[in-house]
């Protein structure tokens, strides 16, 4: 078989038997391939520096492709091709591409080819400048080579360790040095500065120095381990011609041999136009017009003027006459686009992960100015493709590429047939949504995102998420806070501009710690205390992360972290604990200065009843915070801390007397708070004996009080305060105390009894008992006269029946009143009377 064009077939082998039957083969699938070759053929580097060796051609789909080199001590090579320089010397990589064989299993090698690479030291360096001569108003690309034309910023660009390049010019007036991607807006850092556009300002020389230094001397990238070379070329700057008094220069139409242009003018549809290209007759060769309107361009070089004509509907005529030139291209330069904005005092030093960039390739002369038409076949290459997305754009000599990964590559694009025409770029590509927290987010974690990019009018992007099951995000400022394990990318967009993100893996919350300090106990009595135990994660300080601005703040109270953790609490000791919920309020909290959580517990205002139970109960506390979602050993975080309750007192009034000149106070509460307490007493007057303690009843001490002045018997005592202190615990209750003159009462228990009265009192007090018991007489009187005449109205006044023994009288109502009356008379007892 022969190939003899690119594609695929079927071949089936067909024979005849002696019996003339017919056989056929299983049919075989046959592809004919172009060769299959790597790319570059040569490779040169120095050490340090990174290439990726492309492959063309081969099977399509293309199979494996396997990297080998012969040399492991000169440079070594990835499954993707890409080769890193070791050592000063020489190899070859080779590339097989290989499958399994359907029918055999086996595997087969359908191609390979090999590249050689060269792994050098820099033995000094270069500017490499199209042109040394400019007009005012043009730009140039120039960069940094090696001594031999192989030695291009691919060999040395991204070398690590690193090489930087600084750039100076001895007269700034005359030209200004411009660093790559700066119609971006990009600051780029020294060691991708092997770039720079030249902006000639004014006429004038100039000179142009690079110094080009290596970070590390020793790693030998530079032959004799110097730590420096440097290049120095002149430069001149001259004016346009400009035709006076015109305020402006004359323009001309730039075109390079054998090339077509499409002419265009502002009156196209509304006018009649017509061209004509007036040459002389030596010039013929040069430019011509077609009769539409497309200039085209002849081998030759030369000069030729156009006369443009413009009739219009009304009866007028416009013309203009430019010039027209054929030359052929100089240099090239790549410009990138569109711009991007940051904010301000903030910088950004590398393309943005995500971001579509467009690179245009525009063409100059030997003099600065810009070809309007060319026919320069370009080639493009990078130095690895893992990085960046490209393709040809949707104008001539344009490639979009999207940002894909971090990392630095570089471009390089130049004229196919005279490759000294080329122009090279570094596209750093980093994230421009801080911080870093790619890695190592866990469960629970706070973070304040932020980028610097913003529209055109200094107005910042909104942000959003690819889920909301994993994260919860604040459009406006950016603060995201976990909820869930798993994957999730964070958008920030400005629409028309940019869109960048950032992809964010959350793991499960591994350790859980829970810890206090600047106290060592929790007191039982409601305060203003508010005791905080606070949480971390994984062993680390804060779960907080980034720079947090007020409007991050602002938005931690809509989207509440606080709600990722639960707390509780309970006491050590299982009989207190149904008081757990009288006593304590626990609520989750974020504390956004330390990025921790917490848990804030405070007392509640204690009934009577929960104080005397609490009182006696010698306990710990046990607090425990959990994270939600966190299902695993270690997620749940416990402490414990000792609880002090208050002491408590049954009897807060005390009546001393002559009949009782002692009493007793009791004071209930553990042990360690029972020691610490202080009896103190308002009045000199008052006695405090040491306190007195039954074994038998451990929670339980007793002071008594008494007297050593005896005539306050005779006179009384008004109130006075006892305090009861405890200094563990800083509780302090008064008793009040009343000493009554002879014939009161004593002891303890009532209430608060008043002051002996004197006599006007005793007058004024007994005057109210005399006007009172006389007032309760009178309505007593009063009540009893108006029953008693209610209950002889209603005798009168119900039918009566009397029988006697020796005649019957009956009343009915046919009766006569005073037949009646005389019987009534004559039957009722002697004991009744009437008031009548």
């Amino acid at each position: 078989m022969k190939a003899v064009a690119l594609g695929q077939t079927t071949l089936v082998v067909t024979v005849r038997d002696k019996n003339g039957r017919k056989l056929s083969s299983a049919p075989r699938q046959i592809e004919v391939f172009p060769p299959f070759r790597l790319i570059p053929r040569t490779v040169t580097l120095i050490i340090g520096g990174m290439m990726q060796v492309m492959s063309e051609g081969g099977p399509q789909p293309q199979s494996n492709i396997y990297f080998s080199i012969s040399n492991h001590s000169v440079a070594k090579v990835n499954d993707l091709g890409q080769l890193t320089a070791l050592v000063v010397g020489t190899a070859k990589v080779t590339g097989i591409v290989q499958a399994v064989d359907d029918d055999t299993g086996r595997v087969v090698v359908f191609s390979q080819d090999d590249v050689t690479v060269e792994v050098v030291q820099l033995k000094g360096i270069k500017i490499h400048a199209p042109v040394t001569r400019l007009k005012t108003g043009t730009q140039m690309p120039i960069y940094v080579m090696g001594l031999t034309s192989s030695q291009t910023p691919f060999s040395f660009g991204n070398a690590v360790p690193g090489l930087t390049f600084h750039w100076i010019t001895t007269k700034r007036d005359v030209i200004e040095l411009v660093p790559r991607h700066l119609e971006i807006t990009l600051q780029l850092s020294p060691e991708q500065n092997f770039a720079m556009v030249i902006h000639s300002i004014a006429q004038g020389k100039t000179g142009l120095k690079v110094t080009v230094k290596t970070l590390n001397p020793s790693a030998g990238q530079f032959e004799g381990n110097v730590g420096s070379f440097y290049d120095e070329i002149q430069m001149m700057v001259f004016g346009k011609l400009q035709l006076l008094p015109l305020s402006f220069p004359a323009e001309e139409i730039l075109m390079s041999p054998n090339t077509h242009l499409k002419l265009q003018t502002t009156r196209d549809g509304v006018a009649y136009v017509t061209y004509e290209v007036q040459n002389c007759h030596i010039n013929n060769s040069v430019i011509r017009e077609d009769g539409n309107g497309i200039l085209i361009s002849g081998p030759t070089t030369g000069s030729s003027t156009l006369k443009v004509t413009a009739l219009e509907y009304f009866g007028l005529n416009q013309t203009i006459v430019t010039g027209l030139r054929v030359t052929p291209v100089a240099y090239l330069r790549i410009q990138s686009s569109p711009a991007l904005y940051v904010a301000k005092n903030e910088e950004l030093t590398a393309l943005p992960l995500g971001m579509t960039l467009t690179f245009t390739v525009h063409f100059y002369d030997l003099t600065g100015d810009k070809f309007h038409a060319q026919n320069t076949e370009l080639y493009l290459a990078i130095n690895r493709d893992d990085l960046l997305l490209i393709g040809p754009g949707t104008r001539n000599n344009s490639y979009v590429a999207q940002a894909a990964n971090v990392g630095l590559t570089l471009l390089g694009v130049w004229d196919k047939k005279h490759p000294g025409i080329a122009d090279y770029i570094p596209i750093p590509v980093q994230y421009a949504i801080w911080p870093n927290v790619t890695t190592h987010v866990v469960l629970s974690d706070v973070i304040c995102f932020t980028s610097p990019l913003v529209d055109q009018e200094g107005e910042a992007g909104a942000w959003h998420l690819s889920t909301t099951d994993i994260l919860q995000i604040d459009p406006t400022s950016g603060l995201v806070v976990t909820r869930s394990s798993g994957t999730a990318t964070v958008y920030y967009d400005i629409p028309g501009v940019v869109r960048t993100y950032r992809e964010i893996t959350v793991t499960g919350v591994g350790k859980v710690t829970l810890f206090f300090h600047n106290f060592t106990h929790i007191i039982g009595l409601p305060s203003s205390r508010v005791y905080s135990f606070f949480l971390t994660t994984m062993n680390r300080d804060s779960s907080l992360s980034g720079d947090c601005s007020s409007a991050h703040m602002k938005s931690m109270e809509m989207l509440k972290p606080e709600t990722n953790i639960v707390c509780t609490v309970q006491f050590s000791n299982p009989m207190l604990d149904i008081l757990t919920l009288s006593v304590f309020t626990v609520e989750p909290a974020f504390v956004a200065d330390k990025g921790q959580y917490s848990c804030i517990i405070t007392i509640k205002e204690l009934s009577d009843s929960v104080r005397r139970d609490l009182s006696t109960g010698d306990t710990f506390v046990s607090v425990k915070a959990s994270v939600l979602g966190g299902h695993y050993t270690g997620q749940c975080g416990r402490t414990e801390i000792s609880f002090i309750p208050g002491f408590y007192m049954n009897e807060l009034v005390v009546i001393l007397s002559s009949r009782e000149p002692t009493a007793n106070i009791t004071v209930f509460g553990i042990y360690r708070v029972l020691i610490k307490l202080e009896v103190r007493a308002e009045s000199s007057s008052i006695v405090v004996s040491e306190p007195i303690q039954s074994p038998a009843v451990p929670n339980m001490v007793t002071y008594t009080l008494s007297t050593t002045n005896f005539s306050l018997f005779q006179q009384g005592l008004g109130l006075s305060n006892v305090t009861v202190v405890s200094t563990l615990t800083g509780q302090a209750v008064d008793v009040f105390v009343t000493v009554l003159r002879n014939g009161g009462g004593g002891g303890a228990g009532g209430d608060v009894p008043c002051e002996e009265l004197g006599f006007f009192d005793k007058l004024v007090e007994s005057y109210q008992v005399l006007m009172f018991t006389l007032f309760a007489v009178l309505a007593t009187t009063a009540i009893i006269f108006i029953a008693y005449n209610a209950f002889l109205t209603r005798i009168q006044t119900i039918p009566v029946v009397y029988v006697s023994t020796p005649t019957q009288a009956v009343y009915n109502s046919r009766s006569s009143p005073l037949v009646y009356d005389r019987a009534r008379r004559r039957s009722l007892p002697s004991w009744m009377w009437s008031t009548r």
